[in-house]
């Protein structure tokens, strides 16, 4: 397991995990930190090849994270080919992700 990503989230979903269409991924660990010292709330969505982010594929909606704290998720959570992790805070750059996964590289012929 590794951290393949980490980002302050921004008001509009943005990918956190892009799954190619070569490979697999494994989602272990969502670590999510407020930074500042009021509160926030975050969304997460796991989006199929195709899709765009709506509430049918919320993993988190506006969950709530006090200030000066950090909460995770554990997996596992299964990315497809084509499909991606996204995720948006309301107020920009409150909140941090850093995501740990494992990715595969398969030969999909």
């Amino acid at each position: 397991m590794k951290r393949c990503f980490a980002a302050s989230l921004t008001t509009t979903a943005q990918k956190v995990v892009n799954c190619e269409y070569n490979q697999r991924v494994r989602i272990d660990l969502l670590w999510l930190n407020n930074a500042s010292s009021s509160s926030d709330s975050f969304t997460i969505y796991h989006v199929k090849a195709g899709d765009t982010p709506a509430d049918s594929n919320t993993l988190a909606y506006q969950t709530a994270l006090n200030g000066k704290r950090t909460t995770q998720f554990e997996g596992p959570i299964y990315l497809e080919p084509g499909d991606t992790l996204q995720a948006l805070c309301v107020t920009a750059t409150r909140v941090n992700i850093h995501v740990y996964c494992m990715v595969s590289s398969d030969d999909l012929n």
